[in-house]
Order: C-alpha cells, then sequence, then structure tokens
C-alpha cells in the first residue's frame, strides 16, 4: 500500500534530515543528542498517524497492512529491541538506505 503525500508550507511533520551520508554526518556532528529526540518525536508522529487510519480503514486494509500500521502505532510503547523487531517484521523502511542505517541505529 502506498499514499501519495505532499508536503506543504503549513505542514505538522518536521522536514526529514538530508538523505546524503555528507548531511547525516554534518548534522549528527553538530548536534548528536538531537538525531534519538527527532527520531522518537517522527516514530510518536507516525505511530498516532498509524493508529488513526487503521481505526478508520483497518477492515478495508489486506490483512498485512493492516498488522504493519498496528505494528507502527504500538513502537512507542516498544522496547529499543522490540522496535528494531517490529521494523524488520513489517518492513517499516523510510525511502533511503542512509536513514534506514539511522533508523536502526537510534532507535
Amino acid at each position: 500500500m502506498t499514499i501519495r503525500y505532499l508536503r506543504h508550507g503549513a505542514n505538522a511533520t518536521k522536514d526529514p534530515y538530508s538523505a546524503s551520508l555528507g548531511g547525516m554526518i554534518a548534522k549528527l556532528a553538530t548536534a548528536p543528542s538531537t538525531a534519538h529526540k527527532r527520531l522518537d518525536y517522527l516514530i510518536r508522529q507516525a505511530a498516532r498517524h498509524a493508529d488513526g487510519f487503521v481505526a478508520a480503514y483497518g477492515d478495508r486494509l489486506p490483512a498485512a497492512d493492516a498488522e504493519a500500521l498496528r505494528a507502527l502505532a504500538r513502537l512507542p510503547n516498544l522496547d529499543p529491541l522490540q522496535r528494531r523487531l517490529a521494523i524488520i517484521r513489517h518492513g517499516l523502511w523510510f525511502n533511503s538506505t542512509i536513514k534506514n542505517v539511522g533508523l536502526l541505529a537510534f532507535i
């Protein structure tokens, strides 16, 4: 399942980190503690969205997609190892290898 999402000036979501290795290293070098805080914020925000979406449309979704959304909704309540396992098991990835490395490193 894919949802087309367009960004606009009034978005509630934060801008994503740079998808380049150099951009990621520069951000980590200038503020290393912000990576974990930012990722936590993004996960909590995505979890709220997933919970609402599966509540509204879960009965219309393929079972695997509904379960992936439920897993995403539970991520904030899991310990780091359980989070990593859920991400891998349900394919809850960003669209960038660099971001996925950061996801598994800082979750």
